[in-house]
């Protein structure tokens, strides 16, 4: 995908695109990103196990709660 020139009369938010940059140059550069040690499948079979039983109790959030949290925590985004 190409990205478009982005201009001073442009309707995108430059500031903003520019500190998501910044901000995804800084999580991949981490010095420990390369000590991540991935889920076994018995790990992530049991996190699913442990949503699905949330789900049951009613403890899970709908998608419009979950964007508004986003929207609330990532403000500067949009």
């Amino acid at each position: 995908m190409r990205m478009q020139n982005i201009t001073t009369d442009s309707p995108y938010d430059t500031n903003v695109i520019e500190r998501s940059k910044t901000a995804s140059q800084a999580c991949t550069n981490r010095q420990d990103a390369g000590n991540v040690i991935p889920y076994t499948m018995e790990e992530l079979n049991a996190r699913i196990d442990e949503a699905e039983a949330e789900i049951e109790r009613n403890e899970g959030k709908t998608f419009s709660e979950m964007m508004n949290g986003f929207r609330k925590e990532l403000s500067w985004l949009w």
